[in-house]
């Protein structure tokens, strides 16, 4: 009777890490991946990425309103986060987490808490990459304990209040 693989030996063989990688984020080994079968992961990524720091972006500049406080941070070259994680994104009204999985794909998490513009980031959310790549996620123990315990934990420094010059 042959004995039946584990699923880390699995994993170690079909995608293996070399030595190198090991400790290192996803997202710098996606972008080091640049064969001709990466070809189309490394286009879709960077159009993940791009589309949602547009998003950020546009709820900062449209949505948010003047005083209105934020966490952001961005960890793409922090060791002080698991080695999958890109950015987050949080307000009292919306969550979105940008992160590299263990394919090399880049994901988007989003959440919303009574979220006056829901409907536009949803609509933004809607196009390619993203029909794909971004989930939505209920957070634990629920949004508004969620965001208290970010605002508790984080550092100071990635606690924002909007200001509108």
């Amino acid at each position: 009777m042959k004995e039946s693989k584990l699923i880390g030996e699995i994993i170690k063989e079909h995608y293996p890490i070399t030595k190198k990688h090991h400790r290192q984020k996803r997202w710098k080994i996606a972008q080091s991946r640049t064969t001709e079968t990466h070809k189309y992961q490394r286009m879709r990524n960077e159009a993940t990425e791009s589309d949602y720091h547009k998003i950020i972006a546009a709820i900062k500049t449209l949505y948010l309103k003047p005083g209105e406080i934020y966490f952001e941070r961005d960890y793409k070259n922090e060791e002080s986060e698991n080695f999958m994680t890109m950015h987050c994104f949080m307000s009292a009204t919306c969550y979105l987490y940008l992160e590299c999985d263990i394919l090399y794909d880049f994901q988007v998490e989003y959440a919303f808490n009574n979220c006056p513009f829901e409907a536009a980031i949803r609509e933004m959310l809607k196009p390619h990459p993203f029909d794909t790549r971004a989930t939505e996620k209920q957070l634990q123990p629920n949004f508004n304990t969620s965001f208290q315990r970010t605002l508790k934990f984080q550092e100071p420094q990635f606690i924002k209040n909007l200001n509108i010059i």
